[in-house]
């Protein structure tokens, strides 16, 4: 796993003193097994880290206890940490709680003027994602699933774990005595991930054991057929955008497809959920406000709003 995560890195990010990266650290397995992983990798290269880890709040002294084991073991490792509390106000969805932590993570990247977040997320965790938005109804850049890097908000993020799966961190773990934290919310199938984890998965392995391989390759096929087309594509994106905009009237003027497909790209690139009723949403307020000449606000998260025009 170290090899493999150190070639992921040096793909991306330069591995040396000057560089720093931020790990975002719930201390969970997942997190645990990436940290201690990338620590060994400063330790030999010189490069440094900072381990980032939002308080959620929501289960009271739990979620106190497990800010307090992240820091233990930050200690413990000589790692730097930072943590910060999600305000009160934030509401308690799976959403918001996403929005809230790379917002965090953001901050964090920018004050330490680090190279990338490193993200723990795993080859379990991507099939479940292709899952989720089939269920929540997607297109193929939605079927690309979890990418191992992508730039958000000039934010460069690396998912270094993406070829192992669940029960590989699992062994890490147990293989260098780390003691994750157990987050109770994990097993709470209100939510929807959780719900396919534990429900929908183990029904889909009863028809083919390795579904999630399957899943996996449905993803790479996405990825592949979504590089043909964003080929295709990339002289009509110049023809209708000016810098980061698009010339509505432009934009309105091509093929309904074409317009879906640079919508989905948009989500994706924002770190939105590009489910097929999103993608509607957007494009219908764009061809309801295409002649507005004072333009038009529509809120995607809290600090992200499209503007539209006639211009």
């Amino acid at each position: 796993m170290l090899t493999t995560v150190k070639n992921v890195l040096e793909k991306y990010i330069p591995l040396s003193p000057e560089t720093t990266v931020v790990v975002g650290f719930s201390g969970g397995w997942d997190s645990m097994c990436l940290l201690h992983i990338v620590k060994k990798l400063s330790d030999e290269y010189g490069f440094n880290v900072v381990a980032a880890h939002l308080n959620h709040a929501w289960r009271g002294e739990e979620s106190d206890d497990e800010e307090a084991n992240a820091q233990r073991f930050c200690a413990e490792f000589d790692i730097k940490f930072r943590a910060e509390r999600l305000d009160e106000n934030v509401k308690q969805t799976e959403a918001a709680a996403r929005e809230a932590r790379y917002e965090f993570f953001k901050r964090t990247v920018d004050y330490n003027k680090a190279a990338a977040l490193l993200t723990a997320h795993t080859r379990t965790d991507n099939a479940e994602t292709v899952l989720y938005r089939i269920a929540k109804g997607t297109g193929l850049n939605g079927l690309e699933g979890i990418r191992e890097f992508r730039i958000q908000d000039d934010m460069n993020i690396i998912r270094p774990l993406l070829s192992f799966s669940r029960k590989d961190i699992e062994t890490y773990c147990m293989d260098n005595e780390l003691f994750p934290n157990n987050d109770s919310s994990n097993q709470d199938t209100r939510y929807a991930r959780n719900n396919i984890r534990y429900n929908i998965m183990p029904l889909l392995r009863d028809i083919n054991p390795n579904v999630e391989t399957s899943l996996i390759n449905l993803a790479e096929i996405a990825i592949g057929n979504n590089k043909i087309i964003d080929e295709l594509v990339v002289n009509i994106e110049r023809q209708i955008s000016v810098g980061r905009k698009w010339l509505t009237q432009n934009f309105m003027r091509l093929n309904s497809a074409i317009r879906r497909h640079f919508v989905y790209s948009l989500l994706l690139k924002n770190n939105i959920e590009p489910s097929f009723s999103k993608v509607q949403e957007v494009m219908n307020f764009i061809a309801d406000n295409m002649i507005s000449k004072s333009g038009k606000t529509l809120s995607l998260t809290s600090n992200l709003t499209l503007f539209t025009s006639n211009k």
